[in-house]
């Protein structure tokens, strides 16, 4: 089994006791936690005390890359970046930091960080840490998708009035949709669309991931009053969840972090049939497809 470690279960003793008791346990750090470990001042003492318990199983860890790099990389290449998240560089790297978190020394990744670290908390805080640009991305988002829901099936999320079988349906089918049309917007032909999708790349889960965040927000009523820093922290735990639903599974203390995994490796399970309707959309009506009992 390969895990991705969300940051708050690194000083965990669950950790502590899967590494004892599961030899064959592996572990991905996605770059997000990273990000997350390195944003302050103390940021060595902060990763120290969070890598102590994996630095004791180095070879058994890897890290990964970035969710907006890997997007980028996708979307040059029209191929899914499955297989590719862990290059033998990153590998090399993380390993050479858990070595220095083991050994109390600062000469290998360590040191690495160290030289750079100003300028990676710069390029942190003008991009992933942002919270007033992360606010208005989430709203813009959002609103596109609650458009393309429509105000029926929006009432009828909000009264519960779906079972988890629709909902999930009606994610997927509005995830593919929107994904289609930025697809070709930006100029691929109908095969490459086709062929990109049906490989469930990770600008598919994206996708996915973003019309449920959207749909819980409608649901819930609260992006508007929201603070900016709890919309950067619900961004940064979806990039946990979409590396993960490329490996065996997520290790978690946040209910709705293993929530969001639950349902994108439940709709990544369903038919992926995408056949087309004569007038370009996936069958059925994505308007008022979630019915009420």
């Amino acid at each position: 089994m390969i895990y991705v470690i969300d940051q708050n279960y690194f000083r965990s003793q669950e950790l502590e006791r899967l590494i004892e008791t599961d030899s064959t346990a592996q572990f991905v750090i996605p770059d997000v936690a990273f990000i997350e470990m390195c944003k302050g001042d103390k940021w060595q003492e902060v990763m120290r005390m969070s890598l102590g318990t994996l630095s004791k199983c180095p070879g058994r860890v890897y890290h990964s890359l970035g969710v907006g790099q890997a997007l980028k990389k996708e979307l040059s290449t029209r191929r899914s970046i499955n297989g590719h998240l862990s290059p033998k560089q990153f590998r090399v790297f993380v390993r050479s930091i858990l070595f220095d978190v083991a050994k109390e020394t600062s000469d290998g990744g360590v040191s690495l960080l160290s030289e750079r670290m100003a300028e990676v908390q710069k390029e942190i805080r003008e991009n992933e840490l942002n919270h007033a640009h992360n606010q208005e991305s989430l709203k813009t988002r959002t609103k596109i998708i609650k458009d393309a829901l429509g105000p029926e099936v929006l009432r009828l999320l909000k009264n519960g009035l779906a079972d988890d079988s629709e909902r999930l349906a009606l994610i997927r089918r509005v995830a593919i949709d929107l994904l289609r049309t930025h697809l070709k917007n930006d100029g691929w032909p109908d095969n490459s669309v086709n062929a990109f999708i049906k490989s469930k790349p990770l600008t598919l889960r994206f996708f996915i991931l973003s019309v449920r965040h959207a749909i819980e927000w409608a649901r819930k009523n609260g992006l508007d009053s929201m603070a900016p820093e709890k919309i950067t922290n619900d961004m940064l735990d979806q990039e946990y969840v979409l590396i993960a639903s490329f490996f065996d599974g997520i290790l978690s203390k946040e209910a709705e972090v293993n929530r969001a995994h639950a349902d994108l490796a439940a709709i990544l399970r369903m038919d992926a049939s995408l056949k087309r309707s004569a007038n370009g959309r996936p069958p059925g009506p994505v308007r008022g497809e979630v019915h009420s009992p």
